[in-house]
């Protein structure tokens, strides 16, 4: 998936080089198959990557929305139930 993406080595390998980067693909193929727009999985993939690197997943806590709020997003990350994101450490 993120090979169809980006079409430039180095971004290609900044998201396949960042955390969690089977779990993200997994979720942008996910979100393909569902009928999101190409520009749509280009903003979720980068939205990812950024969380993916500034969330501590290590530590068995919620993530709440106000964690979030302060990232340099494309715009509002919030679950269908508008509720905290609990992450499985790993």
């Amino acid at each position: 998936m993120l090979e169809t993406l980006f079409k430039y080595s180095r971004i290609l390998a900044r998201h396949r080089g960042g955390p969690a980067a089977e779990e993200r693909e997994r979720f942008l193929i996910q979100r393909a198959n569902q009928g999101a727009a190409r520009s749509t999985l280009l903003r979720t993939a980068r939205d990812l990557l950024i969380i993916a690197k500034n969330i501590d997943a290590k530590a068995d806590k919620a993530i709440g929305i106000h964690d979030l709020e302060v990232l340099p997003l494309s715009g509002p990350v919030i679950n269908d139930a508008n509720t905290a994101v609990t992450v499985q450490g790993g």
